[in-house]
């Protein structure tokens, strides 16, 4: 899960270089840039503060596979339909409002799994909330100055490419090598009487 959260937060800094980049690369408009960026990262904060219930439902792992296969395939297409001259600035505010809000639901996700995952790897939860923390802060200490780097090498479109196989790549190794787990839940409060 460390290493899929690692892989999966470095693709979200790419996506944070890189796509509002290639709107001011195509549009030269720096509000449209903005507008982009606001569109990926509001959908990202607010799910990621409000998907608990439907976390609950879906389930963790679940939730954190779907997440980053739909952001894997929205921001592919956004690759995909800018390659081919047809992304209307509309739908590339969509794709990546969707991006996003997976993203932030995926995020939710991850830390719940943190103390029952650390309990089957006979680990300490300090130890392994260390390790998920700093694979979260190494995704961006990495991901920022990798997303630079790469769209100088190969443009923003190609650095688009790679964020949509990075999420593809976290949902890989979370299939392999994550088990599902069960959070034990606190008994509830009983009501007054």
């Amino acid at each position: 899960l460390v290493g899929a959260y690692f892989v999966s937060g470095t693709g979200t800094a790419l996506s944070a270089v890189a796509i509002p980049w290639l709107v001011l690369v195509t549009t030269g408009s720096a509000v449209a840039t903005g507008v982009v960026g606001f569109a990926e990262m509001a959908p990202y904060v607010l799910l990621q503060a409000t998907a608990g219930p439907l976390v609950d439902r879906i389930g963790l792992r679940r939730t954190f596979l779907l997440g980053n296969l739909a952001a894997a395939v929205a921001v592919f297409l956004v690759f995909l339909l800018g390659e081919l001259g047809a992304l209307p600035f509309g739908v590339l505010v969509a794709l990546v409002a969707v991006a996003g809000a997976v993203r932030g639901a995926a995020d939710a996700a991850t830390t719940p799994m943190i103390p029952p995952l650390a309990r089957l790897a006979r680990w300490s939860d300090e130890r392994a909330v260390g390790l998920y923390s700093g694979a979260n802060r190494a995704g961006l200490l990495i991901g920022l100055p990798l997303a630079g780097a790469l769209v100088a090498a190969l443009g923003p479109s190609g650095t688009v490419l790679l964020d949509s196989i990075s999420f593809l790549a976290a949902a890989v190794l979370t299939a392999v090598f994550v088990p599902a787990v069960v959070v034990s839940r606190p008994p509830e409060a009983e009501a007054p009487h």
